[in-house]
């Protein structure tokens, strides 16, 4: 595996049915000048614009998020319902060698019954993704952040359709 990819598997997490892609990073933060850092599972969640950090794997102090300028505060609305959550400045990722830092991240108690966070497409736009059913797992590959990598945004005018490829494949074409 390269140094600029990480690798998930496929596994069961909890109590949920089905198989999740889920690895385990180190993540690290400072609020009022102390380091927290603990190693956590992750299991990504395409549907959430949001990386999501269970309160209980840090343990936090009230102290830390109550009447604190540097975190954010908002109501949320996810699978579990409306949650408060709080915005925590410059988060850091780390597995394998691969490391990023989040401009923000969320934390909420809505998460510690599950025994994992959510890494969310904040996280995920980082990466390009490949998975291998065969193998029961996905890697990420960190994405080349220079100037000639810019998104490629469609609009409206833009559509998308399958069409006959050789040899029985489908392929995506632009109509």
């Amino acid at each position: 595996m390269s140094r600029r990819s990480l690798e998930f598997e496929f596994r069961q997490v909890g109590e949920f049915d089905g198989r999740y892609l889920v690895s385990e990073f180190e993540v690290s933060f400072r609020l009022l000048g102390r380091l927290y850092a603990e190693r956590e599972l992750f299991t990504l969640d395409t549907g959430s614009p949001m990386t999501v950090l269970r309160w209980k794997a840090f343990a936090l102090p009230v102290g830390a998020i109550a009447d604190n300028p540097e975190v954010g505060r908002a109501e949320v609305t996810g699978w579990t319902g409306k949650t408060l959550v709080h915005s925590i400045p410059d988060v850091s990722l780390s597995c394998s060698g691969v490391s990023v830092t989040l401009r923000s991240a969320k934390i909420s108690h809505d998460l510690d019954g599950h025994g994992f966070s959510l890494l969310g497409t904040d996280f995920l736009e980082k990466f390009g993704m490949r998975f291998s059913a065969r193998k029961g797992s996905a890697r990420l590959a960190l994405r080349d952040t220079s100037d000639t990598q810019r998104p490629c945004v469609l609009g409206k005018a833009w559509a998308r359709r399958l069409v006959p490829g050789q040899q029985g494949r489908k392929e995506v074409a632009d109509v």
